[in-house]
């Protein structure tokens, strides 16, 4: 639950605006976040298989 910072209680229609807007900031924070998931799990997959391309490599060796 998003809590209000303010002493005085908000009108209904500016109650509804704070949360339009507290929820607009959540909505962008979670884009940024699954762009960042998806960039990271990208690069661990070209890590496991760089590893793993190694370790056949050194398997022939």
């Amino acid at each position: 639950m998003i809590k209000i910072p303010r002493k005085k209680p908000l009108e209904p229609a500016e109650r509804i605006k704070y949360y339009q807007e507290e929820l607009r900031k959540k909505d962008e924070q979670i884009k940024q976040l699954r762009q960042e998931n998806e960039l990271l799990m990208r690069a661990s997959v070209r890590n496991a298989k760089r590893r793993l391309e190694e370790m056949e490599k050194s398997k022939q060796e």
